[in-house]
């Protein structure tokens, strides 16, 4: 039993290292992490435009996809 916890935490381990963004990865026209993202405007589903900005010390769930 205590093989089987040892080689899970292993494992977690393992494909948690894996997750992390590498220094080397990050795209240098890109902010740096952790700093505050650009302000960009979009139009909402009422057809209105509305910024990032206005949300400053606000959370913000920003989900997007793409069909191509």
């Amino acid at each position: 039993m205590r093989d089987r916890r040892v080689l899970a935490a292993a494992l977690l381990a393992l494909l948690a290292g894996c997750n992390r963004p590498h220094e080397e990865e990050h795209q240098p026209n890109s902010p740096p992490p952790g700093a505050a993202a650009p302000d960009f405007t979009l139009k909402n589903t009422d057809g209105q435009f509305v910024s990032l900005s206005q949300f400053r010390g606000k959370p913000v769930l920003l989900a997007y996809w793409a069909v191509g």
